[in-house]
């Protein structure tokens, strides 16, 4: 059950994630890192009863670094 959860997390994620890196328009590209984001955290919730308190901080952290860089320099530098 695990697994399937996992895959459906990361392919949610991805089929986000890979339009908000493509797309021209920057309104566009925000709309779709912002559903990323979102995904992200859902995911990150559903698994902190699984993996306790450490994991969720740590990929919080994880989380908040990556989407800011993707954020500064996909969004506002083009």
């Amino acid at each position: 059950m695990d697994v399937i959860l996992y895959t459906l997390f990361i392919g949610l994620i991805l089929l986000s994630l890979i339009p908000s890196l493509i797309l021209k328009n920057i309104s566009k590209r925000e709309h779709y890192l912002t559903l990323c984001s979102d995904i992200a955290l859902m995911m990150l919730g559903f698994y902190w009863k699984q993996k306790g308190l450490f994991f969720l901080v740590i990929s919080f952290f994880v989380f908040l670094a990556a989407f800011f860089l993707i954020y500064y320099f996909r969004c506002y530098l083009s």
